[in-house]
């Protein structure tokens, strides 16, 4: 077992509400907060804080660059079936942070295959860069290779699961939990968010671009005074303005570093009000918020569902791009700098 202390984890995360609300209060940002380990245990009782909810079936890598965390990235335990699909995904997160030694955690109830995809991976990154691996099943750890040595996971006894606590690092039970802060309207809701849409498609057809313009940005100027003061029928009206290119790029240009959780919970709130099948063009505007925020989880989220109902969006091509690389937020800023219609 390598010796983790002095391993000081920095997370760009101050915490988001599970169930897409405005922040009251807003979160502080001026200072990220920073989570250091110290034992194996604060490892794997910090996983679920950094990735936003519990994994299961999962292979989660760490990379490490200078005794800071820099990327952490969740796989699906069936990729390890196909080896040359393995092998690409961590061939490109290892690009991404080519200097990083890192930490790897398995997760599921299968051990034999769980510890066959761990050998997979430690191998592919190369062993002498693997700082720890450990093994997760029913609320039990162990060093990969050592599972009589396996101890309960209790995030209690974890001081860093405690400063994660402080920061606001929340942790959705799983990925279903996520997938519900931008479900679709059901039922009545759902008839009655189809007839706000198709009012609202009415009122832009009769606008001019520039008067999109003007109407877009008055919805955003009063999100970013009071939220709570946007109806269901201005949030579906700014969702209706998300399939014109002109007023989605007003939009992105407002998904700025400083505003990031307001606009994060307000792009959820614009997604719940629309009907499924008009969340297409929202989605990959919320995804884009959630690369900027670093709500990695949730960003695959949006891409996933996204792409089954735009599969030809292209601001959902290029979040696709930016989630397959593992890109770091800061990169969108030079995205906007190039930004116009045709994204």
């Amino acid at each position: 077992m390598h010796n983790l202390n002095d391993f000081a984890l920095t997370a760009d995360h101050p915490g988001v509400n599970t169930d897409g609300s405005p922040f009251s209060p807003e979160p502080d940002c001026s200072q990220e907060p920073s989570v250091r380990l110290t034992e194996p245990a604060d490892v794997v009782c910090m996983v679920p804080h950094l990735l936003g909810f519990q994994p299961e079936d999962s292979i989660v890598v760490m990379a490490c660059v200078r005794l800071r965390l820099v990327l952490t990235a969740r796989i699906p335990l069936d990729m390890a079936d196909n080896p040359v699909d393995l092998a690409r995904t961590l061939g490109l997160l290892d690009r991404r942070v080519p200097d990083a030694g890192w930490l790897v955690v398995g997760y599921g109830s299968d051990l034999l295959r769980v510890s066959a995809a761990l050998a997979q991976v430690t191998q592919l990154l190369d062993e002498s860069r693997v700082i720890n691996c450990q093994q997760v099943d029913a609320g039990r750890h162990w060093e990969h290779g050592y599972p009589e040595r396996a101890r309960c996971i209790v995030p209690e006894h974890s001081t860093a699961v405690t400063e994660a606590v402080i920061a606001g690092m929340v942790v959705a039970p799983d990925r279903e939990a996520l997938r519900e802060r931008i479900a679709p309207p059901k039922g009545w809701a759902a008839r009655r968010a189809r007839e706000r849409v198709e009012c609202a498609r009415e009122e832009v057809m009769t606008m001019g671009t520039a008067d999109r313009a003007i109407c877009c940005d008055a919805i955003l100027d009063r999100a970013a005074v009071d939220m709570d003061t946007l109806s269901d029928d201005d949030l579906t009206l700014l969702g209706v303005l998300m399939h014109q290119p002109v007023t989605r790029d007003i939009a992105l240009k407002r998904l700025d570093h400083e505003r990031r959780w307001p606009n994060l919970a307000l792009w959820q709130r614009v997604v719940r009000a629309m009907p499924v099948a008009d969340q297409g063009p929202v989605l990959a505007v919320l995804g884009i918020a959630c690369w900027v925020a670093g709500e990695g989880a949730l960003q695959v989220i949006c891409l996933e569902r996204g792409k089954e109902l735009a599969p030809n969006d292209r601001l959902l091509a290029l979040l696709a791009k930016s989630t397959a690389l593992a890109l770091p937020p800061q990169l969108w800023f030079q995205v906007l700098d190039h930004l116009d219609e045709s994204v």
